[in-house]
């Protein structure tokens, strides 16, 4: 039991950090007076077309994870349907609809890529 405690709640020990490094301070940004100096919170030369293609790939493999758990879900649902052509006939059709889903997002993809291109200027 008591090994089984130390597994559930491990020592708070554990999460312990070590300070940040001391850093010198730095010189004020040389202004002119009534102005103000706004910096980038995404970084130096983050541009919009940099966060739009983030964006783009955090969706695509956000929505690509859902479809792979629909595909487990399907053949969960059909391997366990006992011969119920209920079950059987759901099944397969969670496995179209994954599919459908699948095919919907790369073209989304491919259209997004082919309009940006195109907005830029680039050849597709």
């Amino acid at each position: 039991m008591p090994l089984l405690t130390i597994l559930v709640f491990p020592p708070h020990s554990a999460f312990a950090q070590t300070p940040p490094p001391a850093t010198p301070p730095t010189a004020p940004a040389a202004t002119t007076p009534g102005s103000t100096k706004l910096t980038n919170p995404l970084g130096e030369g983050t541009t919009v077309e940099q966060l739009l293609g983030r964006a783009i790939q955090i969706i695509t493999g956000v929505s690509g994870s859902v479809a792979l758990l629909m595909f487990v879900y399907g053949g969960f649902t059909w391997m366990t349907s006992q011969g119920s052509s209920e079950k059987v006939k759901k099944g397969k059709q969670i496995f179209i609809t994954a599919t459908l889903g699948l095919i919907i997002i790369f073209g989304s993809y491919a259209m997004v890529n082919i309009v940006l291109s195109a907005l830029k200027g680039n050849r597709f």
